[in-house]
């Protein structure tokens, strides 16, 4: 490789180029037929737009610097983003369903230093914004499938979750909005054993999350003290000026405000237990999760939702597994509902190619006046022509 060029992003000559075109135009043509629109959006955003949709998860992988006018912005690292951001410039009639398709180029910082992990990818998807229930969820995924399937895939695994019943659990539990989140951003490890429970608890204590039933008065005071502290730190590093229709200060304000009610160790632990003990039943292939009268009525709750989900689903050409992952998050604690993740899978080697979910409080959290139900997929369309031709991402 030339000392000119920069890891984890390629030249493509005219073979892979028409290679490419034709996986676009054909997944185009898919998402066509279903009222799909075609959109495009700026390569370049500001920084904050990212920032706010997905917090800390994000933030280390963007292409971020600051333009002559003193803008901070930064290359799109998605493309759900700008679809959200632009359907709140148009002022989006809630009452109006959209759908809309996209393509192109997307960066995202990778750290493997060997150039396995590609930094400027092609990206394609759909969001759906205004409509809500299982059988959007189902076209959504329905699409996805047969969008990977067009390429000529001939098997996939296809992880399902759904970030909406966890949080129900957990408010179920008695968690605030504040230690929900830490919950959901420490999932993997709350499926890794008791140790790592431990763990996550103690970490919660750090924080000020939980406070200790031992502590006296005085040190949960203080420990509530150093919890707003800790809010208004981490909300200040990442909120400038006016945020939408919510000033910085309003936001933090909120998030204090939200945060006042006390959980106590064996409560968070408890709620933990719970958790684990569900996520460790939702788990596997489909075909092989058993659920009794004895559990939880939100066990069975979620494995009707998983059977109803994929029963009118069908696509010629792919043979298709679905895997129960209850404990996915894709990393991203937005999530509201529905969560996906599809992976080609040999002898040799997992490899992701895309995914998609449910994100109901997007638009209000990226300045929208009110909640809106929205829901969509994309595919790495460099990493879908990779397993087709059998090459590696380099």
């Amino acid at each position: 490789m030339s000392q000119m060029n920069i890891i984890g992003m390629r030249d493509i000559d005219e073979s892979r180029y028409k290679s490419r075109e034709k996986i676009i135009d054909d997944i185009k043509s898919i998402l066509d037929k279903e009222g799909y629109s075609s959109v495009d959006f700026p390569l370049m955003e500001p920084t904050e737009l990212f920032v706010r949709k997905a917090g800390g998860n994000i933030s280390d992988r963007l292409y971020s610097f600051t333009d002559p006018g003193g803008n901070k912005v930064s290359l799109r690292p998605e493309f759900t983003s700008s679809v959200i951001r632009s359907y709140i410039d148009q002022d989006g009639d809630v009452n109006k369903v959209k759908k809309m398709q996209y393509f192109g180029p997307v960066f995202r910082y990778s750290g493997i230093a060997d150039g396995s992990g590609l930094r400027q990818f092609t990206q394609q998807g759909c969001e759906v914004i205004g409509s809500e229930g299982i059988k959007t969820d189902s076209e959504i995924l329905s699409l996805a499938i047969s969008s990977v399937a067009a390429s000529g895939v001939g098997s996939i695994s296809v992880k399902l979750g759904n970030l909406g019943i966890i949080r129900s659990i957990l408010v179920e539990k008695g968690l605030n909005e504040t230690l929900m989140a830490f919950t959901l951003s420490n999932l993997s490890s709350i499926t890794s054993g008791s140790e790592n429970i431990h763990n996550v608890v103690e970490n919660a204590i750090k924080l000020g999350l939980v406070v200790d039933e031992i502590e006296d008065e005085n040190t949960k005071k203080q420990s509530g003290a150093e919890s707003t502290g800790l809010i208004q730190y981490l909300m200040s590093d990442t909120l400038s000026g006016n945020t939408g229709i919510r000033t910085k200060e309003e936001i933090i304000n909120r998030l204090i405000s939200k945060y006042s009610k006390e959980i106590t160790t064996t409560t968070y632990k408890d709620a933990l237990d719970a958790l684990n003990d569900f996520l460790n039943l939702m788990s596997g292939d489909v075909s092989g999760i058993s659920i009794n009268e004895n559990d939880p009525a939100y066990s069975h709750k979620a494995f009707r939702y998983v059977t109803d989900l994929i029963s009118d689903i069908k696509v010629a050409g792919v043979d298709i597994r679905y895997e129960v992952d209850f404990g996915t998050s894709r990393g991203l604690t937005y999530y509201s509902g529905l969560i996906f993740d599809m992976e080609f899978i040999d002898s040799q080697k997992v490899v992701a190619i895309g995914g998609g979910g449910r994100y109901d409080g997007l638009v209000k959290s990226l300045g929208g006046k009110s909640d809106v139900p929205a829901i969509g997929f994309a595919i790495n369309i460099d990493t879908l022509l990779d397993v087709i031709s059998g090459t590696d991402s380099k």
